[in-house]
């Protein structure tokens, strides 16, 4: 079934797609290349302090559920409208909370620091993702995220956050269960404060719980609330950019008896350079300590790393990069943990004032154990060159191909499968 939509476009951010943080991540196919954020000047040097936007894609995949054999090919419909406001008024959108269900305490990697001279900040953004397919409409799904912020800084630098995220929609498909559709809904909650005199020593401490619970029985075991506490202490050694000692405790807590919790503690040290929005960083690494709730299960540790830059290398060329070594949660019910490791590279590059190309390749890598043993691997590549052409301030085109392999052996046996995406994309808000 095909869908005719007439939609009046709004004007300006290019990101919608940054809305979606999970359940266009999970797809991998609505990513729309990474073009530069499209700004509120057209409304003025103030900006504005609401801003609707819709997106507008078509996709065709060749496999539609990750699938080794059998393999099914289909066109979908992408429709993604939303809204993003701010008090005071913002001329682009934050940067949204990535979680994932399978990393506990929710939050994939650590975000930058939000840099603001401003007293107070009030700030909501929400959308949906309506997926609709010709031939296999049982696989049409509704996602929707909600996201909001407030920030209050007193007048000795000390600032006080609260962080939320409402989030219903589905994991990738094939990466749990590739016959059905794993819808689930996630909250994420974080309350901050922070000390940060400017040239001395700055504290930070955060509490987090994040709660994930699937819709269908089939999945009820994944059901869990993670809670966890951090505490950081920086230092400048340099103008712009901190050593940090970094403390967490992960409380891991599922709420079914098939899954076992757990508790990890970390110790980290790192640095944080913010020297303008060309060159910005995080860079950690330390030790994580896990213990299980069963006294049967034996305790792990290992060697924690992560890290993200984003570097101009020119005025039209921008390399970002991510990567992380960490424990996971898993989604298969007789494995206790996933030991992963992943790196993401991003490519932008500006052709021309009205066309860009971007470039995003990924590498994931996990080992699954279970019973003290392990159990299983997986492996996942993909890569995602993109072309754009920006019509004007408020609207962007992007057309991008992806294609991914997966490949994972288990004790029941082995699989590979391989997927083709083709996706034409209409980006437009104010």
């Amino acid at each position: 079934m095909r869908f005719k939509v007439l939609f009046f476009f709004l004007a300006c951010i290019q990101g919608a797609c940054l809305i979606f943080p999970y359940s266009l991540k999970a797809e991998e196919v609505a990513t729309f290349g990474g073009q530069p954020p499209i700004t509120a000047d057209i409304f003025g040097k103030k900006g504005g302090y609401v801003h609707p936007f819709i997106s507008l894609s078509e996709i065709y995949s060749d496999n539609l559920y990750r699938s080794p054999e059998n393999k099914i090919e289909d066109f979908g419909t992408y429709i993604m409208p939303g809204v993003w406001m701010a008090l005071p008024g913002l001329k682009v959108s934050l940067t949204p909370v990535e979680t994932s269900t399978i990393t506990p305490g929710g939050m994939t990697l650590e975000q930058f620091d939000y840099q603001s001279y401003r007293r107070f900040l009030v700030y909501f953004s929400g959308g949906m993702n309506m997926e609709r397919y010709a031939e296999h409409t049982d696989e049409n799904t509704t996602s929707n995220t909600m996201e909001t912020r407030l920030r209050y800084q007193m007048k000795n630098n000390t600032a006080f956050e609260i962080q939320g995220q409402r989030c219903s929609a589905h994991e990738q498909r094939g990466a749990g269960f590739a016959s059905t559709l794993e819808d689930y809904t996630s909250d994420y909650l974080m309350a901050s404060v922070s000390f940060d005199p400017r040239g001395k020593l700055a504290l930070n401490a955060d509490y987090t719980t994040f709660n994930v619970d699937y819709d269908s029985n089939l999945y009820r075991f994944r059901d869990r609330v993670d809670r966890s506490f951090s505490f950081e202490l920086a230092y400048p050694v340099l103008p712009k950019t901190r050593l940090f000692l970094e403390y967490t405790l992960i409380d891991v807590d599922y709420r079914m008896a098939l899954r076992e919790g757990s508790k990890e503690n970390q110790y980290a040290m790192g640095l944080k350079w913010n020297f303008s929005e060309k060159t910005r960083g995080i860079l950690k690494s330390g030790y994580g300590a896990r213990t299980f709730d069963s006294p049967d299960t034996e305790s792990i540790d290992d060697y924690i790393i992560e890290g993200r830059i984003s570097h101009a290398l020119s005025s039209d060329t921008r390399l970002s990069l991510a990567a992380y070594k960490k424990y996971q949660e898993t989604l298969f019910a007789d494995t206790d943990y996933l030991d992963s490791m992943g790196v993401t590279g991003t490519c932008l590059y500006e052709l021309t004032s009205k066309i860009f190309l971007d470039l995003k390749i990924l590498y994931t890598t996990g080992d699954y154990y279970g019973s003290g043993k392990k159990t299983g691997e997986e492996k996942r590549f993909s890569v995602s060159p993109a072309a754009g052409y920006t019509f004007a301030k408020w609207m962007t085109f992007t057309l991008e191909y992806t294609f991914e392999n997966r490949s994972s052996s288990y004790a029941t046996g082995s699989r590979q499968a391989g997927s083709n995406t083709i996706l034409l994309n209409i980006n437009a808000g104010v």
